[in-house]
């Protein structure tokens, strides 16, 4: 499996990937800035579905996928 790419198809041209998180299931981390039109927000995808994500980060919890995404999107300067 190639770690550096997403492995869920994704449809928002805006989002920038962050890489992985596993907790018995793999989630692709994204941030979206939202094209500026509201808060920016941290997705973590976990299939091909359309409605397979959670996303915002009024919705971070301790130890989920939203919480890694945060933390990735701050250490690379996007929050």
């Amino acid at each position: 499996m190639n770690t550096l790419q997403p492995q869920h198809p994704h449809d928002c041209d805006r989002c920038i990937f962050l890489g992985h998180y596993y907790d018995g299931a793999q989630y692709d981390l994204y941030f979206c800035d939202q094209n500026g039109f509201d808060i920016p927000t941290v997705v973590a995808r976990y299939g091909s579905e359309g409605h397979h994500y959670l996303a915002g980060l009024g919705c971070v919890t301790p130890n989920s996928a939203l919480e890694a995404a945060q933390e990735m999107a701050g250490r690379r300067g996007l929050l």
